[in-house]
């Protein structure tokens, strides 16, 4: 699968049966997407779904990040 077409870095999903769970940079960094994707539809139909649910996962991961650093002293969020 070409998933650099989709988002620079990611090199591989993990898949339970017929759903993608997770997706892996090439850093070892594991993000688990807020919405599993069914793969079983046509395949250009659930790459346009992996590739808004990717979308949407790192949106809310980044929200989750920002709220994390302004709640937290720089000390708690850096370490």
């Amino acid at each position: 699968m070409h998933l650099k077409t989709l988002f620079d870095g990611i090199v591989s999903l993990e898949f339970k049966d017929d759903v993608v769970t997770k997706m892996y940079s090439k850093e070892k960094e594991i993000v688990e997407l807020t919405k599993p994707v069914k793969t079983r539809n046509p395949v250009e139909t659930w790459l346009n779904q992996l590739a808004e649910e990717m979308k949407i996962t790192v949106y809310r991961k980044l929200k989750e990040g920002q709220k994390a650093y302004t709640d937290d002293t720089r000390k708690d969020w850096v370490l």
